[in-house]
Formats: structure tokens, C-alpha cells, sequence
């Protein structure tokens, strides 16, 4: 036992002593700030649990490559967010093969309970809420930063930020999905 002690304790010395010849004090690395992406940025893999209406419960953006992506951010108190899901869901029904849109609410407001309970009085009025639903993720806040509400993020099949704006249509998803340049104005943060 005070072999190892001692063979640790050089080795910690040698480590130490090899540091301060070449001249350099160890250092940790930290965790490099997240910063927001701009169009022609690539979507990192980020994997999110506890999706709302996801068969899975996760959401890995890593396997969404190869699909358009559009990232949908809204709040139950934006009346033409609510408004806006209608049309979001004819289009992910009609291109689900590629595309994947995704609803986040980042709302300090709107807690999952209350997620549920719009979705499920939507159900009740005649028109079901089936997109993922992701909830306080600060990271994608992080990424695609911004003020006001609806907030769209528009990622091509390649994974990389093609729109930021603050309106889909079904003409943009089309030219998205078939990897075509998007002339939409850029939406102020």
C-alpha cells in the first residue's frame, strides 16, 4: 500500500516538474459559451428530452439531418402563434417524409401542464396539436436569440440555418425541402 502511495505521489511530481520545464501552468478548459447561429451555421447535434407529442419522449437533431427543420418558438399568450398551428400542421402532414417542424415554447409563463391543457382544449375544439412540443430549452434561446413572437428558424436538409423570419408559407418549406435559396428578409432579434 505505501508502494502506490509513493508511486503516485512521483508521478504527481513528475507531472508537476515536466509542467514547469516546458514552461506552462496546467490549465482546465471551460466550456465554450454557446453563441447565436446565422444563416449558413450549422445546427449542432443537441438531443432534448421530454418532448411533448414525440412517440419517444426525445428529439436528437442528429437524426433529423437530411429533413428541412423548422423551429416554431411561440408562447400561449401569442394569439397569432396559436393561430399559426393550423397551417403548420396541414404542411407537416403533407411533407412529413421531409420535413420536421418543432414547436418551443421558452415562455417562463407556460408551464408543460399548461402546454398539455392548450393542446388538449385544441383537441376539444375540433383541431388536434400532433407537432413536437419542446419547453424551456434554454439552449435553442441561446442559439436563435429574439424578442417578439412568432419566431420561425428554417434549417435544410444539410443542417445548416437557410431563414430566420418571422413567417412560413408553404412555398418557402417547398424550396427548403428541395435545398433552393430562400430570399426571406431576415427577422430583427
Amino acid at each position: 500500500m505505501k508502494k502506490m502511495i509513493s508511486l503516485g505521489g512521483v508521478a504527481v511530481l513528475c507531472l508537476l516538474f515536466l509542467t514547469k520545464i516546458a514552461g506552462q501552468t496546467p490549465t482546465i478548459k471551460k466550456k465554450a459559451p454557446i453563441t447565436a447561429l446565422s444563416i449558413g451555421d450549422k445546427l449542432p447535434n443537441i438531443i432534448f428530452e421530454d418532448a411533448i407529442n414525440s412517440r419517444s419522449g426525445t428529439i436528437n437533431t442528429k437524426s433529423l439531418f437530411g429533413k428541412a427543420i423548422v423551429f416554431d418558438f411561440w408562447a400561449s399568450w401569442c394569439t397569432n402563434c396559436i393561430q399559426g398551428f393550423p397551417h403548420l400542421e396541414e404542411m407537416q402532414s403533407k411533407y412529413q417524409k421531409n420535413l420536421q417542424i418543432i414547436l418551443v415554447n421558452n415562455s417562463d409563463r407556460d408551464s408543460r401542464a399548461a402546454i398539455v391543457s392548450l393542446f388538449e382544449d385544441r383537441k376539444a375544439d375540433g383541431f388536434q396539436v400532433s407537432i413536437p412540443s419542446l419547453r424551456q430549452k434554454r439552449i435553442l434561446e441561446q442559439l436563435f436569440p429574439h424578442r417578439a413572437l412568432p419566431h420561425y428558424v428554417l434549417i435544410g436538409p444539410d443542417g445548416r440555418v437557410k431563414a430566420i423570419t418571422e413567417e412560413v408559407t408553404e412555398e418557402n418549406v417547398k424550396r427548403l425541402i428541395a435545398g433552393l435559396e430562400l430570399n426571406l428578409k431576415t427577422k430583427i432579434r
